[in-house]
């Protein structure tokens, strides 16, 4: 083998590894981002959420029957799915929500919210949050 080959060959190596190592940091993330994209679309397929993307992809359409709970930043809606219980997303209120206390729907504010009420709420879901459209009273009996 010639000598001036050597060095070249060391540097070859040595790429390879640098190589693996990146590979070896950018693929776990990535497995994981695929792993979470499964769990979102076994919400998707429970039908608690209309997977359905509202114009302007705004968001995911919203609706389901939990209870509304005190958070430290606010009010949140506390529901399940199958095989995924306990699901908390903050309630985001503004001036085209609607509360549906078995009475006259109003406009509805978190002052109007009481901690423990079952409820439907029916939004947009956003990452963590839901845009609240209605919340309705639901009835145990």
């Amino acid at each position: 083998m010639h000598p001036d080959i050597r060095p070249l060959k060391h540097i070859a190596l040595i790429l390879i590894m640098i190589m693996f190592v990146v590979i070896g940091a950018i693929l776990p993330p990535a497995l994981q981002k695929a792993s979470e994209k499964s769990k979102e679309d076994k919400f998707y397929a429970a039908g608690s959420y209309q997977a359905s993307k509202k114009a302007g992809n705004v968001g995911n359409l919203f609706e389901s029957e939990g209870y509304i709970v005190e958070t430290n930043t606010g009010k949140a809606f506390l529901y399940e799915l199958p095989g995924i219980p306990a699901i908390r997303k903050a309630l985001v209120l503004d001036r085209s929500s609607i509360c549906d206390f078995g009475g006259e729907a109003s406009a509805c504010s978190a002052d109007l919210l009481t901690a423990g009420i079952r409820a439907k709420v029916t939004g947009i879901l956003d990452g963590e949050l839901i845009k609240v459209k209605r919340i309705t009273l639901v009835n145990k009996g």
